[in-house]
């Protein structure tokens, strides 16, 4: 039995201050046992009947429907695609420095973000100089620049652009994979992978 007390007249009521929520995710010992665990890849299963269980698997001889093709890319997406591939194209060139690209990553994954191109920025500068200039001295050669050759973005869903760009570097050439989300109006990166 719980008993309420009005505050006596003429007084104001009492205001407790309470400790606010933690902000951080809890342990993985903390968690509930039906709790689940989002990993990075994997994949959503939907269910059709409305019990929650997953989807019997089909029987043999059953062709497997393709999935349906991305839709195509929002303006945005792509406009923010271009803007965070030609940032790291001028931190790989060392015009600007990594850390100018924490606005445009997600705060979760930047360090992550930054160690793929920090380690393809040191091999980069550490490649052999070529492209001398016309007239230059010899033994003063210039570095070639990284470069943007091709880029293709797509859309698997609204507010989640992916993108493939092909960066050249002299006689060399590499892809670099980005997930672009939209968070609250801004577009950040989630992830970033240098092949």
């Amino acid at each position: 039995m719980t008993v309420t007390l009005a505050p006596p007249p003429g007084r104001p009521p009492v205001v407790r201050v309470r400790p606010a929520p933690p902000l951080e995710p809890p342990y993985d010992d903390e968690r509930s046992s039906d709790a689940w665990p989002v990993c990075a890849g994997q994949l959503e299963i939907r269910s059709t009947s409305g019990a929650g269980a997953p989807p019997p698997p089909p029987t043999t001889g059953v062709r497997p429907i393709a999935p349906s093709p991305a839709a195509p890319p929002s303006p945005e997406s792509r406009i923010a695609a271009q803007r965070f591939v030609s940032a790291c194209v001028e931190a790989l060139n060392g015009f600007r420095p990594v850390a100018h690209l924490r606005p445009l990553v997600a705060p979760l994954d930047f360090v992550s973000v930054t160690d793929q191109l920090t380690r393809r920025a040191v091999r980069v500068r550490m490649a052999p100089r070529i492209s001398p200039r016309r007239g230059a001295q010899p033994g003063r050669e210039r570095p070639s620049q990284v470069a943007l050759r091709r880029m293709r973005v797509c859309e698997p869903r609204p507010g989640v652009a992916e993108a493939a760009a092909v960066l050249d570097h002299g006689s060399s050439s590499w892809a670099m994979a980005v997930r672009l989300e939209c968070r609250r109006g801004h577009w950040l990166c989630t992830l970033l992978q240098v092949l």
